[in-house]
């Protein structure tokens, strides 16, 4: 029996809704982007500033050892800046070395599309 790999997303702040559930930033922090590992998982974490009005989702792909995590934005820019956080969690992975790609994508604030721009890049070995 083969068990594949379940992944869990979360979005927090302005960046749950293009309308924005979240009051504008008060926090200018540079964006903080962390991957872990525990057990057979991935974790990912991202914390950004971002244009308000802007809506992003969360979605992954593995091919062979590769695994991409893509930030998917879209909705038309408002004139403040909000934060959010933006949370994922792949399990059951089987052992072996892996190279993680975070990966932002969509349409821009202008609603143009944007080119897939890897944002962060590690290796990591799951035993």
């Amino acid at each position: 029996m083969t068990i594949s790999p379940s992944f869990i997303s979360s979005i927090h702040g302005c960046a749950e809704t293009e309308k924005g559930m979240a009051t504008r930033s008060l926090i200018f922090n540079p964006d903080e982007i962390k991957i872990s590992t525990e057990g057979h998982s991935i974790k990912f974490h991202h914390a950004l500033n971002h244009q308000c009005c802007r809506k992003a989702d969360l979605s992954h792909a593995i091919a062979d050892n590769r695994i991409m995590i893509y930030e998917t934005w879209s909705g038309e820019g408002c004139r403040c800046m909000c934060f959010s956080e933006l949370d994922a969690t792949l399990t059951g992975l089987p052992p072996g070395e892996y190279t993680v790609q975070i990966i932002e994508r969509g349409t821009s604030s202008l609603g143009e599309a944007m080119p897939e721009k890897i944002i962060n890049e590690v290796k990591i070995q799951m035993d």
